[in-house]
């Protein structure tokens, strides 16, 4: 994705062409005349707004005789006009990235601020910066990942509650301590976010920012703002539909191709190894392993996955030993999240494990789980997973895990589905191969005992009988004295 600057005239997606620009002038223009300056101050005792509405045309009367006066009615036409024109760049976008960028560049331009960006959530209190219209003066954001709390509050459900979220004067909302770090690193002294909605759920902040001084943001701006989200949110939903439709073919190519290896393969380590790399490829995550239970139900890592510049848990030297002793104390509470005492998966054999079909943390921090099991993921590296059992016919015979390490994640209900049914086709290939090794032990001792009675039989004396009989059975069942 690409941070636009406003000094980037040559860009088409950040001028959007000569009418636009006109466009932009006009809005501009009216401002001026209006009397409404860009930036402007805010007032000392105006810091911050919780927009609970925008107002209508119609809503704008009240003061002078429930009359909107003529200004405000051009002021109106001509934010209507902006909206549209945006909404008209908006939707040449080919993509998602274009069309974000589009967007940041297409406001920026239309509001003068310092920095557009378009925010989009990965939990409920994070997100990462998708895309950026930006004065080359400040410091960039694209790419980041910052907490929710950076455009004025704490989750993606609180700014779903309001339409907007204005801070004229950063300083004047007495931030907390992080709050203001985050503002400091990026120089904002006024903002303004607005909820982006798509298919239900809000899906990101468009947000304008200015880094020179306090703005006092005009309710004007404002609706043009609320526009262009829906405007954008019109055009992301098939977009997003899209990738969607991408990823569900995706997802049933690899598990269509996981249950052709496991018809083709009677070895369980292969299956195991190729499906650890098929899944991480296709969650993008950090790891993925396959853990299998002992029967004390402590366990061991028995195949994995790692993205490069994390730290393997299986061939290692001595790693996989580390890993046990690490996880004594809390270790299955490292794979269910489960509260109780460390002797709880063997006492009840399996515990939650046999009942409860996943285990999603989407971020560990914040997970109000135990001290012992966040400590011990810690130094695994882990930051957010998603487990599921396998399972041999009833009975739990391990773990499919998918970990990510680099920040939290939102596991969606298409990945946590993609795992169950891939953790299922696992429980078969480690059925089917169990069933297979267990006709070839039969066949084999049934010629070995073949053997021992035709030995038996080439002898005559009884001393000789017995002799024969202890040694070919010590041998066959391979034990210490017969």
């Amino acid at each position: 994705m690409t941070s636009f600057s406003t000094n980037s005239g040559t860009n088409h997606a950040a001028t959007g062409g000569q009418s636009d620009r006109a466009s932009n002038h006009a809005f501009h223009n009216w401002m001026k005349d209006a009397g409404i300056a860009v930036p402007s101050v805010a007032s000392p005792d105006v810091a911050a707004t919780d927009t609970d509405g925008i107002r209508t045309p119609s809503e704008f009367a009240g003061q002078e005789g429930d009359v909107v006066s003529s200004t405000m009615q051009d002021g109106l036409k001509v934010v209507r006009q902006q909206a549209l024109a945006i909404g008209q760049r908006i939707r040449q976008g080919t993509d998602l990235d274009e069309v974000c960028q589009i967007t940041v560049a297409q406001v920026q331009e239309s509001l003068q601020a310092d920095r557009v960006l378009l925010y989009r959530f990965s939990t409920e209190n994070q997100g990462t910066v998708v895309a950026e219209a930006l004065d080359p003066s400040w410091t960039p954001a694209l790419g980041e990942t910052l907490s929710a709390l950076c455009f004025g509050a704490n989750q993606a459900a609180e700014y779903g509650r309001k339409q907007a979220i204005a801070l004229h004067d950063v300083t004047q909302a007495n931030p907390s301590p992080y709050w203001k770090q985050l503002l400091e690193k990026f120089q904002v002294k006024a903002s303004l976010a607005l909820p982006l909605w798509i298919n239900g759920q809000v899906w990101g902040l468009l947000v304008a920012q200015q880094c020179r001084q306090p703005r006092h943001w005009q309710e004007i701006e404002i609706s043009l703002l609320a526009q262009v989200v829906t405007e954008l949110a019109l055009t992301l939903q098939p977009v997003e539909f899209r990738i969607q439709q991408q990823q569900s073919l995706e997802r049933e190519h690899v598990i269509a191709k996981a249950m052709s290896r496991i018809q083709q393969s009677l070895d369980v380590n292969t299956i195991f190894r190729n499906t650890t790399q098929e899944v991480r490829r296709l969650l993008k995550c950090d790891r993925v392993v396959v853990y299998r239970f002992d029967a004390d139900w402590s366990g061991q890592f028995v195949a994995e996955s790692v993205a490069s510049g994390w730290t393997p848990l299986l061939n290692e030297g001595d790693r996989g030993s580390f890993v046990r002793d690490a996880l004594k104390g809390c270790r299955m509470k490292t794979f269910t999240a489960n509260p109780h005492q460390d002797d709880y998966m063997r006492d009840t054999q399996g515990g939650q494990t046999q009942q409860r079909s996943s285990f999603i943390v989407n971020d560990l921090l914040n997970s109000g789980l135990n001290e012992c099991y966040v400590e011990t993921l810690q130094r695994y590296e882990v930051r957010s997973y998603l487990i599921v059992p396998i399972k041999q016919g009833q009975n739990v015979w391990g773990l499919l895990a998918a970990y990510q390490n680099s920040g939290p994640r939102q596991w969606q209900e298409a990945e946590v589905s993609t795992l169950t049914r891939l953790a299922d086709q696992l429980g078969i290939a480690i059925q089917q191969t169990e069933q297979t090794t267990q006709l070839t032990r039969a066949a084999e001792q049934e010629q070995a005992l073949n053997r021992v009675i035709t030995k038996i039989r080439q002898v005559s004396d009884l001393d000789s009988i017995f002799s024969t009989t202890t040694q070919e059975v010590r041998r066959l069942f391979n034990i210490e004295r017969v």
